[in-house]
């Protein structure tokens, strides 16, 4: 069931194709920033300067030369004061640019950024995934020895053995991972985790963020050589379902008494899904 969808919104900061003419005067004169695509449209946005910002409108922004620019006494020259960026949103898009200067400095007095239309087209998927197959993942709890011990080597196997790389970060992640120092009871018995995609965006059937739980394995019996249940979470995380096999590390009674590694077939698919192509026969997912 659909929980909650976002509207896309993708930060790309990309390199400036800058088109230059006419000569700077001095310091005091005024800099024309002129946005536009391949096809002569032109971009409205904002200009980002030092604690400064200026609207984009029909694609051309004045700034006095005096917010770009210093005068270096030490050798009588124009300096930057500071970097440079645009933002535009198109499509449910924002693009943000940065505007490289450092070797045009104080010669011209138009400045033209070519912008390739194209950066406006959103990337769809054929199976929901993460935008990138390097997945940030952030605890936000401190976890047992045994806990994230555990986990680091699910994290490890998935990186040898699939197409997937994980970087742990202090930022906004890809994935939350939750660990208690408690047991959780059900009518099946101990449930040793839970994972699931939190947030995501249909249109291009992209995972904004997932998590996972880890709870204490207290009186659990649990695989003991192999992070079965470690790796079931994030493979739950990464929108993988239950599978009625018995043998598959995604079947639902996994990290008790039955101890599967990691499928083959589920490689396959994760290989697949985040090469962008159709495929994954016999898979269920949590988001269709």
């Amino acid at each position: 069931m659909k929980k909650f969808s976002f509207g896309l919104i993708l930060f790309l900061i990309l390199p400036a194709i800058i088109i230059l003419s006419s000569p700077n005067d001095p310091i005091s004169d005024e800099t024309s920033f002129t946005f536009i695509t391949e096809q002569d449209e032109p971009l409205d946005g904002t200009l980002y300067l030092q604690d400064l910002s200026l609207p984009i409108i029909d694609g051309k922004v004045l700034v006095n030369n005096s917010h770009i620019y210093y005068l270096d006494v030490s050798d009588n020259q124009l300096k930057l004061r500071s970097d440079i960026s645009a933002e535009f949103e198109r499509n449910n898009i924002s693009l943000t640019l940065n505007i490289d200067l450092k070797n045009n400095i104080s010669d011209q007095n138009t400045i033209s950024v070519l912008i390739d239309s194209k950066e406006f087209e959103i990337d769809t998927f054929d199976q929901y995934r993460f935008a990138s197959s390097t997945i940030k993942y952030r605890y936000e709890e401190k976890c047992s020895w045994v806990q994230s011990n555990r986990l680091e080597e699910a994290i490890s196997i998935l990186e040898s053995e699939t197409i997937l790389n994980f970087r742990e970060t202090s930022q906004e992640p890809d994935l939350y991972i939750h660990c208690y120092d408690y047991s959780v009871e059900t009518d099946e018995g101990i449930r040793l985790g839970e994972g699931s995609p939190r947030f995501y965006e249909s249109f291009s059937k992209t995972l904004i963020n997932s998590s996972i739980n880890l709870y204490a394995r207290k009186d659990a019996v649990y695989c003991v050589n192999y992070p079965s249940t470690e790796i079931h979470e994030i493979l739950h995380a990464l929108n993988f379902g239950h599978l009625n096999d018995s043998k598959s590390i995604l079947h639902p009674g996994i990290g008790g008494e039955t101890c599967s590694e990691l499928d083959k077939s589920i490689i396959e698919c994760i290989e697949t899904i985040y090469s962008n192509k159709k495929g994954c026969r016999g898979m269920k997912f949590i988001i269709n």
